[in-house]
């Protein structure tokens, strides 16, 4: 049977992955500062609510809600619009943000405090998706949520509870950001690339005086899909993919 696809509505994008990304499953958009990946994930939920119906929820634990609107707005999107027509929600879950609000979600988490529990910043999403019917949700970034973890087995078991709430919730389609230091090989060992449906990576790759952007579908299950390098621009409307050029020729 065949997989309903998610478009993400960022031009060139969709054609690496035959035509959008599986329903109903998690990815990981990976790169580094200022790679490109809360761009991705801005256009995903912009698109998403504009152009195909699908009402979204994007979760934030680096950046108040109004860094993300203002991010969003760099690029002709208007969140707050569709915040006030109760299409997005943004839930802020900072474990170092003190403010309460009806969607911050509530726990003693301060960085490094045991009691911090994922199970509460999910209880919120899941609610919160609910009341607006959300189909797509942004979590921004799973690194902030797992670096107050020492233990590799909690970071794993807390990973995975992440990614099987939201998977097994049904309708949702997540893209989870993570963060990497290009050239890093470790990066293809986190615990995330393991669990999630698909990865893709986002590149800024140093060539004599320049640098050039690209992206590479490292994973991409069930789906035929791109396993080249292809570049990317960032515009003043957002990402730009060029599926028909590659990075690098053979």
């Amino acid at each position: 049977m065949p997989f309903e696809r998610v478009k993400t509505g960022i031009p060139g994008f969709d054609e690496l992955v035959a035509g959008g990304l599986p329903r109903g499953y998690c990815y990981t958009v990976t790169g580094g500062p200022g790679s490109g990946k809360t761009t991705f994930a801005l256009q995903f939920i912009y698109n998403g609510v504009t152009k195909y119906g699908e009402n979204g929820v994007y979760l934030t634990f680096d950046e108040p809600p109004q860094s993300i609107r203002s991010s969003a707005l760099s690029f002709g999107m208007n969140f707050k619009e569709l915040e006030e027509a109760r299409k997005l929600v943004i839930v802020d879950a900072s474990p170092i943000r003190l403010d309460v609000g009806r969607y911050v979600a509530r726990s003693p988490a301060m960085l490094g405090l045991p009691s911090f529990n994922i199970n509460t910043v999910l209880s919120t999403v899941h609610t919160v998706a609910k009341e607006i019917d959300a189909k797509r949700v942004v979590v921004d970034s799973i690194t902030s949520l797992l670096v107050q973890y020492s233990d590799p087995f909690i970071v794993r078991k807390e990973t995975l509870s992440l990614i099987r709430s939201l998977s097994e919730a049904g309708d949702y389609t997540s893209i989870l950001l993570s963060e990497t230091a290009e050239g890093d090989e470790r990066a293809y060992f986190k615990t995330e690339m393991f669990l999630v449906n698909g990865v893709i990576l986002l590149h800024n790759i140093r060539q004599r005086e320049e640098r050039i952007r690209a992206i590479e579908i490292l994973k991409m299950r069930g789906v035929k899909h791109s396993t080249r390098m292809h570049p990317f621009r960032i515009t003043e409307k957002g990402i730009i993919v060029y599926p028909e050029e590659m990075v690098f020729s053979r």
